[in-house]
């Protein structure tokens, strides 16, 4: 009897032991799973916060290469205009439709960005933008490592990317239509010069109701 009764209190602890761990374990899970939550709300709400929401007159539009749009909008209130980027195939508009909005009031909301230039590119002490190539300026900014990402010419008619890695490991990323001149120093180490501009690109463009 004495042994019956060891055992059966063994299998008790044993059976109650897992209950408790299959509570703990489902409790971890909520938990991770309400932290998870949190996180990508936390990501929405700052992506929304990242995104600038204004009102103007629409006053001129001009194109680009397709898809790309520079937009010119007024704000009376202000005494300025300022100009936006706008890549038709991002918005929920077409040609026509964004056409249709030049001279009325608009909504528009819109991104806020640092961007790296490009101005001048050489290999071994020879410019890689031949009769494209501008006037060197001393105000511009200087990078030199490996150049990536051109190995092939740009068949697009938007800019590729390059980056050019320092051996420190900095890297540092343009927007760029690549030519066969740059083709040919993609892997070697390259000089940069390069300026830093904001840019303003248009996320939705929308009528206003208060026209």
């Amino acid at each position: 009897m004495t042994k019956q009764l060891l055992s059966f209190i063994t299998i008790a602890l044993l059976l109650l032991s897992g209950c408790q761990n299959k509570d703990t374990t489902e409790e971890s899970l909520i938990e991770t799973e309400e932290v998870a939550d949190e996180n990508l709300m936390e990501k929405s709400q700052e992506s929304a916060d990242e995104e600038i929401q204004e009102y103007g007159l629409l006053k001129a539009i001009e194109d680009g290469v397709y898809p790309m749009f520079i937009v010119t909008i007024e704000f009376p209130e202000r005494n300025m205009t300022a100009d936006f980027n706008l890549n038709i195939e991002e918005i929920s508009l077409d040609h026509t439709s964004l056409y249709e909005l030049k001279d009325k009031y608009v909504t528009l909301y819109y991104l806020s960005e640092m961007e790296n230039m490009l101005a001048y590119i050489q290999y071994e002490g020879k410019s890689l933008l031949g009769e494209y190539a501008p006037e060197m300026d001393p105000e511009w900014k200087t990078i030199s490592g490996v150049l990536s990402g051109a190995e092939s010419e740009t068949m697009s008619d938007l800019p590729d990317e390059i980056i050019v890695t320092t051996n420190e490991g900095e890297k540092i990323s343009f927007k760029e239509y690549i030519t066969p001149e740059i083709v040919t120093a993609n892997g070697k180490e390259v000089d940069v010069f390069y300026t830093i501009r904001g840019t303003e690109t248009i996320t939705k463009l929308v009528a206003s109701d208060s026209d």
